[in-house]
């Protein structure tokens, strides 16, 4: 096995397009891309590979940054789903060897913090692993073939047409819409209590940069009285729509612009052939944000995260 870090420029996009063809979106180059132009200069995209006999059969993608010196991982940023992709052919001993390469990239790069999750349990032979790993949770709506999706919580479904009945539609985000969105966005972050944004405005920029005239985007908004009460980003891949961020403005919430949004995206799903829509991850606290998944029929799913904080890390960001 030959092992390497790999940067991004220096990646065979169609040997990692075709390992990650049955895996998720946010393994893919194209999100590696959107996450280093949207975390700042210091953001830089890397790719574990492992090679045999030339031929690439596993890897990890990942972004670093850099801060006063202190280095971060993260595969991948924000939660979203990176950890091991492997060809099918590999078998356990390669998979161990490839863990355990893993383990060495992290002791060598003298990272502060460490942040990987692990939607596909790539990472359950990973024997020396150094990270602390926790149970995280997402909601799965499965999609049945020529059946017209509707939730069966009678309330929800009520509410799917209640802003359109107002007068409001459902308009595609675009950068002439982008303000608008970034609006949205401060609002709802606001409401949940957040003082510092999780996300800059040349994040989502950059989300329409590099996705924005493709196929695997599907970012919509609502919009009544004459302007931008809410809106939803979703990625599609392989099989499955990823609900990935939702914002609105609460002062219009009777136009139920996040249960409009929500529904035209699983029909969307539906009308593309997919199987399954992921709503994203539900901290266990989250009470409302569970309920209103389960209200849409999504069925829980646990995860594996693995992440390390140095005692600097700790201290600081206390």
């Amino acid at each position: 096995m030959d092992v390497r870090v790999i940067e991004r420029p220096a990646v065979d996009l169609p040997a990692w397009d075709a390992l990650v063809q049955y895996r998720s979106f946010f393994q893919t180059v194209a999100w590696a891309d959107v996450c280093a132009a949207g975390m700042g200069r210091q953001a830089r995209a890397v790719f574990l590979c492992a090679f045999e006999d030339g031929v690439l059969k596993a890897g990890l993608p990942a972004i670093t940054t850099r801060r006063f010196g202190l280095k971060s991982f993260f595969s991948m940023p924000y939660g979203t789903y990176g950890g091991a992709v492997y060809d099918p052919g590999v078998d356990d001993e390669f998979k161990r060897r490839f863990c355990g390469s893993l383990t060495t990239t992290l002791d060598t790069g003298r990272f502060w913090y460490i942040d990987i999750t692990d939607y596909f349990d790539s990472l359950r032979l990973w024997s020396d692993c150094p990270l602390i790993r926790t149970r995280y949770e997402t909601h799965i709506i499965e999609l049945q073939d020529g059946v017209e999706f509707m939730p069966s919580d009678k309330g929800t479904a009520g509410d799917i047409r209640a802003g359109e009945k107002r007068g409001g539609r459902i308009v595609t985000i675009d950068s002439g819409r982008l303000n608008d969105f970034f609006r949205l966005y401060r609002l709802t972050e606001k409401r949940h209590g957040r003082t510092r944004l999780r996300y800059s405005r040349e994040f989502f920029k950059a989300i329409l940069d590099h996705l924005g005239r493709i196929d695997r985007l599907y970012w919509t908004g609502f919009e009544a009285e004459g302007t931008l009460i809410g809106s939803q980003i979703n990625f599609v891949y392989g099989d499955t729509l990823f609900y990935w961020q939702a914002v609105s403005d609460y002062d219009k919430r009777w136009y139920k612009p996040n249960q409009a949004l929500l529904y035209d995206a699983i029909l969307h799903a539906g009308e593309k052939g997919l199987r399954q829509v992921n709503l994203g991850g539900s901290p266990q606290d989250a009470v409302g944000l569970r309920k209103f998944k389960e209200q849409w029929g999504g069925q829980p799913m646990a995860y594996d995260m693995y992440s390390y904080r140095s005692r600097l890390h700790r201290l600081i960001r206390r």
